[in-house]
């Protein structure tokens, strides 16, 4: 494990940015690939615009000009695959309508997009959108006759979007507190991979939906004691390790662990700045790419700084990039 120090820390966050900014393409894009093993070898490319949108939720309280450089072009990309009627579907195919694509991409246009009425109105056309038990519906089903699944996932994203626009979510918010209760997406849920998926998406939202979810005790930035639902479950991934020391680095009393999981991730560094491609996403096979893991250990990583070190971060509250 490597020795964790502020220093330390702080430059693998700068190695994380400049590894981004050397690895997205003229349009904006950040390259996605698949593969039939988690661990991503033998991948293939294939275009995601999510996944783009995913690096750049991860990444929206960084606020250097580097940064705004990234999201500039980012978003660029991402209206290019807009549709009119403001939809996105998954991998960019005309695949069943996919809440997961509109939300968080929507999201991530708004914060340089004013229409404010625009967004209003896209977001009371979703809210209307089917639910089964309060959640969303995702893009996958067993065949044409069939129901459209759910994850709870998706309809964190889609709360994201829809409460931004201020839409009434009660039904989704008592659905996804009965899911953190069950513990089942331990295991992963539906196509997100990683079982720490679900609370690192609920730790991403504002402090106001967050504690609405969490029902724990909030303090500033940070919750005042980990979620009693978070445990530790078998060997972690490089993007577990991330979503975990993003947790509980929000948390008061954790720091003995987040040392741990710190000194981890720095030793997973690439020898040429930033972290390898695994898994993030099991839809038919493994999806994923080495920025979208980047960036999920740069925000990891900057979070604890704040919080361990008590020094000044690139880090704000993940609410919206809206300043940026």
């Amino acid at each position: 494990m490597s020795e964790v120090n502020e220093a330390r820390v702080s430059g693998s966050i700068r190695h994380a940015v400049d590894y981004l900014s050397n690895t997205q393409t003229a349009g904006g894009e950040f390259r996605t690939s698949w593969s039939r093993l988690v661990d991503m070898s033998d991948s293939t490319y294939v275009e995601s615009p999510f996944i783009t949108g995913l690096i750049f939720l991860a990444l929206s309280t960084f606020r250097d000009a580097r940064m705004a450089v990234l999201r500039r072009r980012g978003i660029a990309y991402l209206l290019t695959k807009r549709r009119a009627n403001s939809f996105f579907s998954f991998l960019n195919e005309g695949i069943d309508c996919d809440l997961d694509n509109i939300c968080l991409l929507n999201w991530v246009i708004q914060s340089v997009d004013h229409r404010r009425e625009h967004y209003r109105a896209l977001a009371e056309k979703i809210a209307r959108f089917p639910r089964r038990e309060g959640l969303y519906e995702t893009w996958m089903r067993a065949g044409a006759n069939h129901e459209n699944d759910t994850d709870p996932c998706v309809s964190v994203n889609t709360l994201r979007f829809l409460c931004h626009n201020g839409i009434k979510c009660d039904e989704t918010i008592a659905a996804l507190r009965e899911m953190l209760r069950s513990g089942t997406y331990l295991r992963g849920t539906l196509y997100y991979e990683s079982g720490y998926a679900l609370p690192y998406l609920i730790f991403t939202l504002t402090p106001e939906l967050r504690g609405a979810l969490l029902k724990v005790p909030e303090k500033g930035a940070t919750c005042a004691r980990r979620p009693p639902w978070l445990s530790r479950a078998g060997k972690l991934s490089i993007i577990d390790k991330a979503f975990r020391l993003f947790i509980l680095s929000s948390c008061d009393d954790e720091v003995a662990e987040c040392d741990e999981l710190a000194g981890e991730l720095l030793a997973d560094e690439m020898a040429g700045g930033g972290w390898p491609n695994w898994g993030a996403f099991r839809a038919f096979n493994y999806w994923g790419s080495a920025q979208l893991t980047t960036a999920f250990v740069a925000q990891a990583l900057d979070r604890y700084r704040a919080t361990r070190f008590r020094t000044h971060s690139s880090f704000g509250e993940v609410n919206h990039p809206a300043s940026n």
